[in-house]
């Protein structure tokens, strides 16, 4: 628990702008970087065949299916369907493999938190803690704790990419599908297929309200820099909006 604790108090202040801002630009650097690797390489974003990115076929899978049903608006339960696909995409094209299971959970409850009231508290922390309790009879001890750290810091620029696959390609997967952050590495075929099979139902102005919501009952969140620069900006021109 003291772990926990630790971890939620270092890692949910809302950074600086300078900081923010820092790591924002090292984002642009390394995508850039990225970028131009793939033009001189003639490459293109490789096709995922949609079995890899698929459901995990398990009984695990199964209950924390059933529980992201029971405890997420269609908005956000198709927003972690789409978090866990994208991921998986960007996966296959690393070559890097997660426990699916865990990724699945962390994937679909990693936005719980957006849906409850956060008075005195953050909504990653809210959720981190809510998705674990619902949990505890699915997961050990293990991967509990890889699934509290997937959720509480799965917004943390800077920060997700350095911890846990599971978190890593979770911080990728919601990017993609809430901003586009690392669209431009995935195929554009892929990408169809992914809204195709799970709808926006616009996902978009959705999570916008919701975290109006959420920074009127914490104004220091983990968020409320990103949002002071004008990330809600950046989400209105999601591409998913073109499809």
């Amino acid at each position: 628990v003291l772990k926990k604790k630790e971890l939620s108090m270092d890692a949910l202040k809302a950074p600086s702008k300078c900081g923010l801002i820092k790591s924002l630009v090292q984002h642009e650097v390394n995508e850039l970087i990225y970028r131009m690797q793939r033009i001189l390489s003639s490459s293109k974003g490789a096709y995922v065949r949609p079995f890899e990115w698929d459901v995990p076929k398990s009984i695990k899978a199964n209950k924390i299916l059933e529980l992201a049903k029971q405890l997420n608006h269609p908005e956000i339960l198709n927003h972690g369907l789409r978090s866990f696909a994208f991921g998986k995409i960007l996966m296959r094209l690393s070559g890097e493999k997660v426990d699916d299971e865990v990724f699945f959970a962390g994937s679909l409850l990693h936005d719980l938190g957006l849906m409850r009231d956060c008075t005195g508290s953050s909504f990653e922390l809210v959720g981190a803690n809510e998705a674990c309790e619902h949990c505890e009879e699915i997961f050990e001890k293990r991967d509990l704790e890889v699934l509290y750290e997937m959720i509480l810091l799965h917004d943390a620029i800077g920060m997700a990419s350095d911890k846990s696959l599971e978190l890593k390609y979770l911080h990728y997967g919601a990017g993609i599908d809430v901003a586009d952050l690392w669209t431009h590495r995935i195929s554009v075929e892929n990408y169809k297929e992914v809204y195709n099979k799970y709808p926006s139902h616009n996902h978009i102005e959705f999570m916008i309200s919701l975290l109006k919501q959420r920074l009127n009952e914490n104004p220091k969140m983990y968020l409320s820099t990103l949002m002071k620069l004008g990330f809600t900006r950046k989400m209105r021109k999601h591409q998913s909006l073109k499809l």
